[in-house]
């Protein structure tokens, strides 16, 4: 007979589903403009892509964070089977997540924009495609013997995981084209609405595909979820949702299609619960198993549950309304103008001082006082400079990375001490950062972020 969990047991696997929800559907806007991006080369339509996305990317991810943190606290044997199961995807999301956060902080001050683009795109790509996989994985279920992972690295890579990490790509790209629907206007707007059927269709096709190897690798399990004909109701409603999208996008209400998408996201979403409860590591982990002692989750639950969550639920709303509405013509342009110069060569050697815009080169670009001031176009000079170091270094780690595949376990400690050491100098940055605030409520909120990753990495 299954032990049943503790009440905190429950509310903590609950603020990690939850979290990982909202994860889900925020970043996946994001990720999905980002694979969009992609598939263009043209230079405004990029920008303005960027653009739409500015304000929130950087505050979506902290909800992976959470989920990261509250996982290692509240389920550390999950959290260990976990990264042994899926130490290359987990590598790879990383690398990806690190691409696009470089590509926004270089691409509009740096030469070589094609390499910053190449990673804003790819990196999205990557990042929904070993999400994707490790859900596929997850529902084959996973080998662990005395609570440790005894499988192949490569166990991952299997045909149902193939197809729901390229479905969730093709899916996160459908929501992204709906954001882009809800932001935008113009050019952007009428590029994403022709983009809505077909990308529909194929999400469609992949996931039933994906859907179909579900239900068979569940029968061949005598998975709990094969015995739940109720659990049907969530694809039926992903489904339904999928086919409210195409519809919506013909009436041309911009604010439909993204409520659709969404709406589709979160009924696939918790089709996973339905049929993988009480297992957090198919079919071996339950949440009883899995939990912390009570002592320590309830030690968590005065910290990260009582002060970090709301401060993230309330900040991430905050941004949410702040940012409401289509975005207007001047920030529609990452980087303050819709089109950049492609290199600082194009920089006219005049007077920085003057408040009048300068006509740059055979495109005749105004470009703004601001990034035409001496200390801009140091920092422009400086970062075009520096990024070859940090190519060189993300190939040193790449090389790295396939060098511990020779030793999973050795890796795998390194890497949690890598991580938590990382954690906790990032969490004395954040508070550092959060002096430095002058708004108590930007002070609040860097700071209770920094001490939940001080406390997470200790």
């Amino acid at each position: 007979m299954t032990a049943e969990p503790s009440a905190l047991a429950l509310f903590w696997v609950g603020v990690i589903f939850l979290s990982l929800l909202v994860y889900v559907v925020l970043d996946g806007f994001d990720l999905g403009v980002g694979i969009l991006f992609a598939t263009t080369r043209d230079r405004k339509l990029r920008s303005e892509m960027m653009g739409a996305i500015e304000p929130f990317w950087d505050g979506n991810e902290k909800w992976l964070v959470v989920v990261g943190a509250s996982l290692f606290a509240a389920f550390p044997a999950v959290y260990a089977v976990f990264l042994g199961a899926f130490y290359i995807p987990v590598l790879l999301l990383l690398f990806g997540l690190i691409f696009r956060g470089v590509a926004f902080a270089f691409r509009g001050r740096a030469g070589s924009e094609w390499l910053w683009d190449w990673g804003f795109g790819i990196g999205s790509i990557v990042v929904a495609f070993v999400q994707g996989a490790a859900v596929g994985a997850i529902l084959g279920g996973v080998r662990v013997e005395n609570h440790q992972y005894v499988g192949g690295p490569f166990e991952w890579l299997r045909p149902l995981p193939i197809v729901c990490g390229v479905g969730l790509v093709f899916g996160y790209a459908l929501l992204g084209a709906c954001w882009l629907i809800l932001k935008s206007d113009a050019d952007l707007r009428d590029w994403a609405y022709r983009r809505i059927d077909w990308l529909a269709g194929v999400t469609a096709a992949l996931l039933t595909t994906a859907g179909v190897g579900a239900l068979m690798e569940l029968t061949a399990t005598h998975a709990p979820g094969a015995d739940r004909p109720w659990a049907l109701i969530f694809p039926i409603l992903a489904a339904a949702a999928l086919l409210g999208v195409v519809i919506a996008a013909r009436t041309r209400r911009d604010e439909l299609p993204f409520l659709m998408a969404a709406l589709f996201i979160v009924a696939a979403f918790l089709t996973l619960p339905s049929i993988l409860w009480p297992y957090l590591i198919p079919y071996e982990l339950t949440v009883a198993d899995a939990a912390s002692p009570d002592s320590s989750l309830s030690f968590f639950f005065w910290g990260a549950g009582l002060v970090a969550l709301p401060v993230v639920a309330a900040y991430t709303i905050l941004v949410y309304w702040t940012f409401r509405g289509k975005q207007k013509p001047a920030s529609a342009g990452y980087s303050a103008s819709s089109v950049r110069p492609a290199g600082l060569g194009q920089y006219a050697p005049a007077d920085h001082n003057s408040a009048v815009g300068s006509l740059v080169g055979e495109g005749a670009m105004a470009v703004s006082l601001a990034e035409k001031s001496p200390a801009a176009l140091w920092d422009a000079w400086e970062a075009r400079a520096k990024w070859e170091w940090t190519v060189a270094i993300g190939v040193i780690l790449v090389i790295l990375g396939f060098v511990a595949l020779g030793s999973i376990v050795a890796a795998t400690v390194a890497g949690l001490w890598i991580v938590a050491v990382a954690m906790v100098v990032g969490g004395v940055a954040e508070i550092a950062h959060g002096f430095a605030m002058r708004r108590w409520a930007k002070f609040f909120f860097w700071t209770v972020i920094g001490c939940l990753y001080v406390i997470a990495g200790e």
